[in-house]
Formats: C-alpha cells, structure tokens, sequence
C-alpha cells in the first residue's frame, strides 16, 4: 500500500516543482516586473526619502522627501511627491501627484517613454533599465532634457 502512494507522490512532486520554478522571476518579462508601485531611493546622487536636518540661524528644520512611480497595466502612470518638513513655525506636508502615461519604446522592453501632460506644462520622461528585479530596478532617468529646467542622471528604484 505505501509503495502504491509514492508512486502517485513522486511524479506530483516533480510537477509542483517543476511549475514553483517556472513561475520565477526568470519567466517575467520587464513589462511584468514594472507593473507596481516604486520608491525612488536614489536620484543623480542625491538619496531620498531621508531625513535631514538643518541648522539656520538659530532654528533646527527638518524635512523629508519622497517620490514615488506607479506603473499600472494598462499604461497609466503616476508620480507622486511628498514634501514633509518641521521647523519653529511648525509642521508642513506637501503632496503632488501627476498622471500621464507611459509605453516601453524598445522590444527588449529597457527603454520607457513618460509622457505627462497637465494645463501648466508637459513632462517627458524616459527610463532607461539597466537592471531589474520583482524589487529593485536600477537604470538612468531623464525629464525634459530639451529644455532648460531638464536633468538627467542615474536612479535607483525599490518596489513597494
């Protein structure tokens, strides 16, 4: 009788660790690994979400900033900023949020195409992935390099 069970047991075993392996990260695409929201950690050098602070004229103020990526299925894309600062005048909270969308302009799926438009202005980003994983996407961003308020410089991004 216990012979008669391993011989079920085995071949089922194989089958849910051959699929637990195909369903790695190997088998994503970068499509799939970009779906999600993103904290921005580095910018060009500058680190984010941290807390500083700073001395001036006598008061301590600190603050911190964040952003934030949201890539969503189906082409929507969101940025999101959060300014968070204290000082002898009290508590100040700044939120922005922008909507555009965005598309991959490449068929290896690295090169992604921002676009967001408001009554102000328009942004054009473009991320360049160098790297990524289900958590971590390392690459170079750009916003409005045609212009004179552009910038450009690597990232580091870590899902949320």
């Amino acid at each position: 009788m216990v012979n008669r069970k391993l011989k079920y047991l085995a071949p089922a075993a194989a089958f849910t660790t051959l699929f637990l392996v195909r369903c790695g990260d190997e088998d994503s695409t970068n499509k799939d690994l970009l779906i999600g929201n993103w904290n921005v950690i580095s910018f060009d050098g500058d680190e984010y979400d941290v807390g500083i602070c700073e001395d001036k004229g006598g008061s301590t103020y600190c603050y911190t900033y964040s952003m934030q990526f949201i890539f969503e299925a189906d082409g929507d894309f969101f940025s999101k900023t959060t300014y968070k600062g204290k000082g002898p005048n009290g508590e100040d909270l700044d939120v922005d949020l922008y909507e555009g969308d965005w598309e991959f302009t490449s068929a290896a799926e690295d090169n992604v195409s921002i676009l967001i438009e408001d009554f102000e202005s328009t942004l054009v980003g473009n991320l360049n992935i160098e790297s990524i994983s289900k958590d971590k996407l390392s690459g170079v961003w750009s916003v409005n390099e045609d212009t004179n308020y552009g910038s450009s410089g690597p990232i580091e991004l870590q899902k949320l």
